[in-house]
């Protein structure tokens, strides 16, 4: 049997646990392909086929002859063009999708940083920015409740054609994203907190188990979703559980009813 088998078959023994040793030797690196890719991780494997993507992006780019996939986990991938071009290309068209969810993707380094892979750069529409409060001020407030701004395409003196304010921001993927978010003026608040400073006393009545059958009681205090699964909470017949749920959805409307902005 040949030397080095023997050698690698006694290193697989079951009876000793050694550590694979790698040469440190330029032929067993790959910096050089490293240096020619991009890294990326897929933000939800479970819903995204990795072998269907490696296949599909390079066409979508349009580089399918000069670039090659490489699935190096279950949720990790590296993309190695052949072109420098290419690469600039797919960085500069900003965040990628594959079957409706997002993918992560930075240019390689040798030493990845912390939050390597954990951030990305999108650009957001802000609409229906109250008049009064179209500013640079208001804008840049808005953008930082999305991420770290980078870019806003706004000025003040010059004419704005579109029905929106294009931000760029950098959005942590660790945290849960929305395809829209809310925002709130402060005048908006004050006039919040004069009109329901006590959400209990005026959402509690309309969850008593005395509603007569068929009335669908509804409040133009919260959103109907809201309050339809507010109801649904209180809508339990064990009359210690309800007194509970009574108790907890009470103390959540009082904090509410002090918190405007909530």
């Amino acid at each position: 049997m040949d030397a080095n088998l023997v050698e690698v078959m006694q290193g697989m023994s079951l009876e000793e646990d050694k550590s694979i040793v790698i040469p440190q030797d330029d032929t067993f690196c790959a910096m050089e392909r490293g240096g020619r890719s991009l890294l990326g991780r897929l933000l939800n494997p479970e819903c995204q086929n990795m072998a269907r993507m490696l296949r599909m992006m390079p066409k979508i780019w349009k580089v399918y002859e000069r670039v090659k996939g490489i699935a190096l986990t279950r949720e990790r991938f590296q993309f190695v063009f052949d072109l420098e071009t290419d690469i600039q290309t797919v960085l500069k068209q900003g965040f990628w999708t594959f079957d409706d969810w997002g993918m992560a993707m930075e240019r390689w380094v040798e030493y990845p940083p912390k939050n390597f892979l954990q951030t990305t750069v999108i650009w957001a529409r802000l609409r229906n920015i109250p008049v009064n409060y179209l500013t640079l001020k208001t804008i840049d407030a808005i953008a930082y409740g999305i991420g770290h701004v980078k870019v806003i395409e706004f000025d003040p003196e010059k004419p704005l054609l579109n029905d929106y304010v294009r931000v760029q921001v950098i959005i942590d993927l660790n945290q849960p994203i929305r395809d829209k978010k809310s925002s709130l003026c402060q005048k908006q608040a004050r006039e919040s907190r004069q009109h329901h400073s006590n959400l209990a006393e005026t959402l509690m009545p309309l969850f008593a188990p005395s509603v007569p059958p068929g009335f669908q009681p509804h409040s133009t205090v919260v959103a109907s979703e809201v309050f339809e699964q507010m109801r649904i909470y209180m809508s339990f017949l064990d009359p210690e559980e309800r007194r509970l749920r009574e108790a907890k959805m009470k103390k959540t409307l009082d904090e509410l009813s002090r918190d405007p902005l909530a």
